[in-house]
């Protein structure tokens, strides 16, 4: 009467077997059972064919917002053809004649996840195994296996529902004394000061800018503060635009105070080898890690993020340049759909890792000048898609007015406008820029 498929794998059956009447009968008996547990496991974590059957019906029927029993499950079945003789309602009747009620229920649930999580487990080292026996380059075999392992993941590691605020406030107030995820600062005093300390675990920041204003140096600015603020503080930079060889040129020329462009092809003075031997000691091992691949889409980088956390075990800052050079998962007719999907991606790693996210990001080309005026951006110009401004938690803009005006007051400087911040206050505030150099400066008038 039941099917078994031969899916146990050298699990325990009989247990599990038990274990999936418990649960089954529990929901025939008890019109509530289903609640507790539809959120925790799915129809492909029962091991018994039929079983897997019963639960979908089950599952159909409270979509539909029906009550679950004997006779409503049945004519489910056979309306789904899932199980259609006439032993089925009799083994529905076995079920819940043999309940033992719903009290343990969670429990239950737990256990049938575990071992579901371990039979997946064994199916994609099998799969894994056959990979290598097909004629595909070694890094599609990493890809589809990493995808086989984080189908896995994201199918057996469930977020735990619904909070008591009374135990959130609880964490609150202990971590007014002490913060165990202090904020991550950008080491720009100004903006530190809007974002109410520094960057936020799980917060997706967007610095966007014309060509030419800037992004990519604040951008690497800020990984390099980062990175050299502490030896413990990992920053992974994909670099979509710039070869690995030009942003560590940037890197260097901000930290050294050297040229290389003027210094390239000669021989190089003695302050200025001082200078980069001491850039060199104040980058400590692998703290600024570069991914140069081109055209990258979310879940590559989800990917390539993740085994930099099991490698190096010290990620602190993502930096991504830029997003619009990012393609989707997915197909879309629209391009604002598919950067949409990117920053959705972005923001969902971030809370992922618990860490900050930098994302750079284009804005029209004609979102600064009009006829003979110039006019500062806002977040309204940030090219192909709203949904960036609607995913991030900041939006800082880039403005260089000496970029546009020969005859301007703010030559060497740059106008950052925070134009949205869910965790601080908005504004600008200014910086000097040192192009010859690479960077931006904390701006101080005396």
């Amino acid at each position: 009467m039941i099917e078994h498929d031969d899916m146990n794998d050298g699990l325990p059956s009989l247990p599990t077997e038990h274990v999936e009447h418990s649960i089954l009968g529990a929901i025939l008996t008890d019109p509530h059972a289903f609640d507790k547990i539809s959120d925790k496991i799915a129809a492909n974590n029962f091991m018994q064919g039929q079983h897997r059957k019963i639960y979908m019906a089950m599952r159909s029927l409270s979509e539909r917002n029906e009550g679950i029993d004997i006779t409503t499950v049945d004519a489910e079945l056979k309306s789904l053809k899932l199980w259609e003789d006439p032993s089925c309602f009799i083994y529905l009747c076995e079920l819940a004649k043999n309940s033992t009620g719903s009290a343990n229920i969670l429990h239950y649930a737990n256990y049938l996840l575990k071992h579901g999580t371990i039979k997946n487990l064994r199916e994609a080292c099998q799969k894994i195994y056959q990979l290598t026996d097909e004629n595909i380059e070694p890094s599609e075999m990493i890809d589809k296996a990493d995808g086989m392992i984080l189908e896995i993941q994201t199918s057996s590691v469930r977020g735990g529902g619904p909070q008591k605020m009374s135990n959130v406030i609880r964490e609150l107030l202990n971590s007014l004394d002490e913060d165990p995820h202090p904020p991550l600062s950008t080491g720009f005093i100004d903006l530190d000061h809007l974002m109410d300390g520094g960057m936020r675990p799980g917060e997706l920041i967007v610095i966007a800018g014309r060509p030419g204003q800037g992004k990519t140096t604040l951008g690497i600015n800020i990984a390099t503060n980062v990175a050299t603020s502490s030896p413990d503080n990992g920053v992974l930079v994909f670099s979509m635009e710039m070869t690995a060889m030009s942003l560590a040129e940037r890197i260097f020329m901000a930290l050294a105070q050297v040229n290389f462009r003027k210094i390239r092809g000669k021989p190089m003075g003695d302050q200025d080898a001082v200078r980069i031997t001491s850039a060199i000691s104040r980058l400590k091992g692998d703290t600024i890690r570069v991914d140069e691949t081109g055209r990258l889409s979310p879940s590559e980088i989800r990917a390539r993020a993740r085994r930099d956390v099991r490698e190096y075990k010290n990620l602190k800052l993502i930096v991504v340049d830029y997003v619009q050079m990012m393609r989707s998962d997915t197909k879309y007719d629209v391009r604002a759909n598919e950067i949409g999907e990117c920053s959705g991606g972005l923001k969902a790693l971030a809370k992922e890792l618990n860490i900050p996210i930098i994302a750079l990001a284009q804005l029209n080309r004609n979102s600064v000048t009009k006829g003979a005026d110039v006019r500062e951006p806002n977040m309204a110009d940030l090219k192909d898609s709203g949904s960036i401004e609607q995913d991030a938690d900041m939006v800082a803009l880039i403005h260089r007015e000496d970029t546009y005006k020969e005859d301007t007051e703010y030559r060497g400087l740059a106008k950052i406008i925070v134009d949205k911040q869910r965790n601080g206050s908005v504004g600008y505030f200014m910086l000097s820029f040192d192009g010859a150099n690479s960077r931006f400066l904390n701006y101080r008038k005396f």
